[in-house]
């Protein structure tokens, strides 16, 4: 599925890569489509993609770490995801700012 949308972030594909291993779907089409259709006019595709993966994201990060702070913007290539306050653009930026909580849960 997420093999060629443009115009959205060049972090994209590593948001999508994160909610995989966090164990999203996958399969984000119908819930794009539903957005989409609810429109009077056709919406920037980019943008509705992120939004369906980022809410996604978002939500699978809350159920593992409920006391991150998450937020993201949405704007076609100026899109971004924060976790605490930190930019997060890959795997391994998750991984550093999640090594806390990840901590936190073995000391308990």
């Amino acid at each position: 599925m997420f093999e060629s949308y443009n115009d959205v972030s060049h972090n994209f594909y590593n948001w999508c890569e994160i909610l995989e291993e966090l164990g999203g779907n996958g399969n984000y089409d119908d819930e794009i489509w539903e957005l989409v259709r609810a429109h009077n006019h056709c919406p920037h595709l980019g943008n509705v993609r992120q939004a369906v993966i980022l809410w996604n994201l978002e939500s699978e990060i809350y159920a593992l770490y409920p006391s991150a702070k998450v937020d993201f913007y949405i704007n076609a290539i100026d899109s971004h995801l924060y976790i605490n306050d930190n930019i997060i653009s890959d795997m391994r930026d998750f991984r550093r700012i999640t090594a806390q909580y990840e901590a936190e849960n073995l000391a308990a």
